[in-house]
């Protein structure tokens, strides 16, 4: 069920396929074991806070870029589940890629920003933003007391440069797809109109998958895709979850731990990607990706798809963000894997 305000009905975009138009069909996936384009998309640029990159999304129609990062401050903020939001715009070319800060917001109690979606509108440019909200306290496994926020449910509000939103704000438009679930996270898939919700519920992670003009009108009964989400790395002391996206046919998983951790050793690391098929939920393909080896720090956070022309939407690649830089001076860095193969 939503609450206030309403949620509209805007369309996701003439030029590309109608949302459940290809449902379970088989699409193109990304060889996550293939290319990764050189230079990276970003490298080692400041976000609006030196905090970790937590998660990316791709607005493809303002051809921007948001990031989530725990907002700047003590402990109680990532307990608090306060977020900061920056925003990109593309001011580069196809030989000469770049973005341009352009913004920011703050997020309070919303939770961890593991995963955040952008969903704009074609016909006036205003990008909403998916995100978990209402952060409740989570003790983090393996660590000395460590406290963090987590979302009981999800939201979609409107972008506006330098806003500060609550998770009670009326201009948050709220929503309970799983009642009684936790970390609840949200992805939006812009190639087939999708939005990708993953849960906790009875102790087990799942991925949903919903047209997104019925997410936005809270009917969460008639999804396209559930899957539960399988550990490539049973058993003690494997890579640490990071991120997910969704394009077609295919979920996408990353997970890894930056260069101070004992199980990433320094020049290789351990950031593996993941290809699922949604059908069946089962892992299609998982490799270690040495991209951005060099980098310091090197954490893998967030994973998001870009689709860089909207006349050709069937060509599109994923967005593979690492958290650098220095503790109190962090920055971004972005890679692509743009290989296409029919699945």
């Amino acid at each position: 069920m939503s609450d206030l305000p309403k949620a509209d009905t805007a369309s996701v975009g003439v030029t590309f396929p109608a949302p459940g138009a290809a449902r379970l069909v088989p699409t193109k996936k990304i060889k996550v074991e293939g290319r990764t384009v050189e230079p990276p998309l970003v490298k080692d640029k400041p976000a609006h806070d030196h905090t970790v990159l937590q998660s990316l999304a791709f607005d493809n129609i303002n051809k921007a870029v948001y990031l989530a990062q725990l907002t700047n401050g003590s402990a109680e903020r990532d307990k608090n589940g306060d977020l900061t939001i920056t925003r990109w715009v593309w001011k580069g070319s196809a030989t000469a890629p770049g973005y341009a800060y352009d913004g920011f917001m703050l997020l309070t109690g919303f939770g961890h920003g593991v995963s955040i979606g952008v969903d704009p509108d074609p016909a006036t440019g205003v990008a909403h933003l998916w995100t978990e909200v209402d952060s409740e306290p989570y003790l983090v496994p393996g660590t000395a007391g460590r406290w963090s926020g987590r979302g009981k449910n999800i939201c979609r509000f409107a972008y506006v440069d330098g806003q500060t939103l609550t998770n009670t704000s009326a201009l948050l438009q709220k929503h309970t797809p799983v009642p009684g679930s936790s970390h609840n996270t949200v992805n939006i898939d812009p190639v087939y109109g999708r939005l990708v919700h993953r849960f906790e519920l009875g102790g087990g992670m799942r991925y949903r998958v919903h047209d997104v003009e019925k997410a936005r009108q809270g009917i969460w009964n008639d999804y396209v895709a559930d899957v539960a989400e399988l550990n490539p790395f049973p058993g003690v002391g494997g890579p640490s979850f990071q991120g997910y996206a969704v394009a077609g046919s295919y979920l996408y998983l990353l997970h890894g731990d930056s260069y101070d951790s004992p199980n990433s050793p320094a020049g290789i690391g351990n950031t593996h990607l993941t290809s699922v098929h949604l059908g069946t939920g089962a892992v299609d393909t998982t490799f270690l990706t040495e991209a951005g080896a060099s980098l310091t720090y090197r954490e893998p956070e967030g994973l998001s798809i870009r689709v860089p022309d909207r006349a050709t939407p069937q060509v599109f690649d994923l967005g593979l963000g690492f958290a650098c830089g220095t503790s109190g001076a962090r920055t971004v860095t972005i890679y692509l894997k743009d290989e296409l193969t029919q699945g």
